[in-house]
C-alpha cells in the first residue's frame, strides 16, 4: 500500500486511512476487482489498530467503493463510485481527430462528448479501432461510436472481457448487454414520411445506402410503418439502393428508371443528407423541378441544408445531445449509480422547408 499515516495530524486516523485507500484506487495501484490487503496486515503496516482500519473499510463499503465477500476478502468494486475524479474514457471511432472535425455527423457528436467531458474533468483517448483497446489504456470506461449492425456479438464479448462500463453511441440492439445512446431514427423517418403523406403523396420512394448500419435499419422500418399506418402500399420497387455516391452514372440510371416506372413516385425520402443531395442534383440535371414536379426529403440538417435551392425538408438529429448523454450515462455507471434502461433514444426534429409540397395531381 502506498502512503503513510501522519500521527501528528489533527485528521482522525480512520479518515486518513480512508483517504489512503482512495488514493491507492485512484492511482490504479488497486484496480477495479482487486482484493485489498487484509485488515490485520493493513493495521500492522500503518501502525494503527485493526478496529480503526475496519471503521475506514466499513465506510467505503457503505459508499459503494469497496465490497466484502464472505470467505474471500474485501475487493474494489467493479465500478467504484469515486473514479470520475481524474476519470479516463476511451472513444472508438474509425477516423482521425483531424478528419472528424470536417465531417458533419461525428463533428457534432464529438462536440457534445468534449463539452460534457470537460465539465466533468474527464480525459479522453481516441482510438480508431476497437482492437487498439487493451488494459494498458487504463480507461475507466469506453464509448464506441456507430459500430456496424453485425458487431453485436463482438461488443458483448468486449464488455465481458474487459469488465469496464461500455456505452455504444449511434447504434443500438434490443438484446445488448451494454448501454446504447442513439437518436430515434425510426420516429424520424416515420415523421418525414407521414409529412409527405399529409401533403397527398401516395407513391413515395426511398433512397438508401448500405444496410450495415443500425440507423439505416431503423429508418427503413420507420418509412414502411408510416406507409402501412396510412393504408398505403409498400412498394419494394420504390426503394433505391445507392452503394457508392461517387458512381454518378449508375445512381442516375437507378433513379430515372424508378421515376419512369409504372408506379411513378411523386416524392422521395433519403436516409442521409448526401443521398438527398445526389437525388436533387440528378433530378435538376433532367429538368425535373423540386418540389413542383417531385418532392424530396432528407435526413440530417447541416448548415448548408437551408441554403440549397430549394432548401431541404429534413430530419434533425440531436447529435451534440447524444454525445453529451453518452458521457453523462457513462459517468453515472462508473459512479455506481443505477441506470435502469439499456437503450436511450433521443427525439429527432422534423424541419419543413421548400423541397416538399403537394403533388401536382392533388
Amino acid at each position: 500500500m502506498e502512503g503513510r499515516i501522519d500521527h501528528t495530524s489533527q485528521l482522525p486516523l480512520y479518515l486518513q486511512i480512508k483517504n489512503l485507500i482512495l488514493e491507492n484506487i485512484e492511482s490504479r495501484l488497486w484496480k477495479a476487482g482487486t482484493r485489498i490487503p487484509a485488515e490485520r496486515g493493513l493495521a500492522e503496516e500503518l501502525g494503527v489498530s485493526q478496529m480503526t482500519v475496519n471503521r475506514s473499510i466499513q465506510e467505503l463499503v457503505r459508499e459503494g467503493i469497496l465490497t466484502r465477500e464472505v470467505g474471500s476478502g474485501t475487493f474494489v468494486c467493479k465500478y467504484p463510485s469515486h473514479v470520475t475524479k481524474n476519470c479516463k474514457i476511451a472513444i472508438v471511432y474509425p477516423m482521425s481527430e483531424e478528419r472528424i472535425m470536417g465531417v458533419y455527423y461525428p463533428q457534432f457528436i464529438f462536440r457534445g462528448i468534449q463539452e460534457s467531458a470537460s465539465k466533468a474533468s474527464i480525459s479522453l483517448t481516441l482510438l480508431e479501432r476497437i482492437e487498439q483497446y487493451s488494459p494498458t489504456n487504463e480507461a475507466d470506461g469506453c464509448i464506441i461510436i456507430a459500430p456496424h449492425i453485425d458487431r453485436l456479438d463482438e461488443l458483448n464479448k468486449f464488455q465481458g472481457k474487459y469488465g469496464i462500463p461500455l456505452v455504444v453511441l449511434g447504434s443500438h440492439w434490443p438484446d445488448a448487454t451494454f448501454h446504447c445512446v442513439d437518436s430515434h431514427n425510426f420516429q424520424g423517418t416515420y415523421d418525414i414520411t407521414n409529412h409527405l403523406i399529409s401533403l397527398g403523396h401516395k407513391h413515395i420512394g426511398s433512397v438508401i445506402g448500405e444496410t450495415c448500419q443500425c440507423n439505416v435499419r431503423d429508418r427503413i422500418a420507420g418509412y414502411k410503418a408510416a406507409l402501412e399506418d396510412a393504408d398505403l402500399e409498400v412498394y419494394e420497387e420504390l426503394t433505391i439502393h445507392i452503394d457508392d455516391l461517387r458512381d454518378r452514372k449508375n445512381n442516375e440510371l437507378k433513379i430515372m428508371k424508378t421515376l419512369n416506372s409504372p408506379l411513378s413516385p411523386t416524392a422521395f425520402t433519403a436516409v442521409g443528407y448526401q443521398f438527398a443531395i445526389e437525388v436533387m442534383s440528378i433530378l435538376q440535371d433532367h429538368g425535373i423541378n423540386i418540389p413542383e414536379d417531385l418532392s424530396i426529403a432528407g435526413y440530417d440538417d447541416p448548415h448548408s441544408a437551408r441554403y440549397l435551392t430549394p432548401s431541404l425538408t429534413t430530419v434533425r438529429q440531436p447529435l451534440e445531445e447524444m454525445g453529451f448523454k453518452a458521457i453523462q450515462l457513462l459517468k453515472d455507471i462508473i459512479d455506481g449509480k443505477k441506470v435502469s434502461d439499456n437503450i436511450h433514444l433521443l427525439p429527432t426534429e422534423l424541419i419543413i422547408r421548400e423541397s416538399t409540397a403537394k403533388p401536382v395531381s392533388s
